[in-house]
């Protein structure tokens, strides 16, 4: 049997849905096409089957993939401790070999991951653990991508021309020895986004942040210094954390301290005028994608990889990271037809297209 093994650090299980849950839309729309697919988690203690999609444990993949006809193994953000490990211990049995690449695992941490927050302790270790770690991370996998690819099998997926750029820099490898196994393929946006279409209603705030607090990345900071700067406004931010408990929240900002399913965000934001996100990283900002597809006027950072996602889109603000005294006028308007360039057809089908090559 030709089957697709899709290796995970995590997988969404019945007790928690989010670890690793932008790899499980992918897992769904091959099986629509008819795809045998079967998951390998690091995580699995025991196989088990997740909204039609069977996980399996580490030793039960391996089997299942040594016993395999034909075998394409897709790796998502591969890792030198695990993945790399199990690669090759079965690289012999393997036809092709797809490694998706989502940010730190090729990205130097040094040159491109902002500093952790002053209160955030426990990421300022770490912070300090991966400027070492990356000493190790990068020669090794530089070596073996050098040496995957020129096997013949090999193709490596980037998320935005942005991080190829990035990654193609940290690791010190030559362009045109990956370029032509290198590929750029989107992640897709939310199918509850492309459902629906942004209509104001319900209004409850000018402004509205969806972003996880205690990451310097997402820049909770920034958002905090634009509302100070437009105090005739009135700002909501969804998102848990804990970075109130160390900083005074003005008071035209509102906290809601959840986290908002898929299914929910396109009613939420029907109930606020703008979008504001800004970033100091991403590898693609889905979030922000998804909220500019909506036709929300969206305020994003003045940086490479938001004007490549954005660029086309003309409900789209971009501002500098060091200014916020932006006039409400210079806000666009919604966007009335709706651009499609995230969604499946044009982001995971390209994955399919990419794996059938090979079966």
């Amino acid at each position: 049997m030709q089957s697709v093994f899709v290796l995970c650090q995590n997988y969404p299980s019945e007790k928690d849905k989010y670890p690793m849950a932008f790899v499980h839309p992918r897992i769904k729309e091959y099986l629509k096409t008819g795809l045998d697919v079967k998951v390998i988690s690091f995580a699995c203690n025991c196989p088990y089957i997740y909204d039609e999609v069977r996980v399996y444990t580490l030793q039960a993949g391996k089997e299942l993939l040594q016993k395999s006809e034909k075998a394409i193994l897709i790796a998502h953000a591969p890792n030198i401790k695990n993945h790399l490990s199990f690669i090759l211990k079965i690289w012999k049995y393997l036809d092709r070999l797809i490694l998706f690449f989502h940010g730190h695992e090729v990205l130097s941490t040094k040159k491109y991951y902002p500093r952790p927050y002053d209160f955030n302790k426990a990421a300022k270790r770490e912070y300090r653990f991966l400027r070492l770690y990356d000493q190790i991370k990068l020669p090794v996998m530089r070596y073996y991508l050098k040496k995957f690819v020129a096997s013949g099998k090999c193709d490596l997926v980037f998320v935005s021309d942005w991080m190829y750029e990035a990654a193609i820099h940290s690791l010190k490898l030559k362009r045109e020895f990956f370029a032509a196994q290198s590929h750029i393929i989107n992640n897709s946006i939310s199918p509850y986004i492309k459902e629906a279409g942004y209509v104001l209603d319900d209004f409850k705030a000018d402004f509205i942040t969806i972003r996880p607090l205690d990451q310097s990345k997402y820049a909770i900071d920034l958002v905090v210094n634009f509302a100070k700067c437009h105090p005739e406004s009135t700002f909501h931010i969804y998102g848990g954390g804990n970075y109130f408990n160390y900083t005074d929240i003005p008071a035209n900002v509102t906290l809601i301290n959840r986290f908002l399913s898929p299914i929910e965000i396109p009613r939420v934001l029907n109930s606020y005028k703008y979008a504001l996100m800004p970033t100091r990283l991403d590898a693609q900002g889905v979030m922000m994608c998804e909220m500019a597809v909506y036709g929300m006027p969206t305020i994003v950072s003045d940086i490479a990889v938001c004007h490549e996602m954005l660029d086309s889109y003309p409900n789209v603000l971009f501002i500098d990271n060091n200014r916020f005294d932006c006039k409400l006028n210079d806000i666009p308007q919604p966007l009335s037809s709706p651009n499609f360039s995230f969604s499946v057809e044009n982001t995971i089908h390209k994955e399919i297209e990419l794996i059938q090559k090979y079966l």
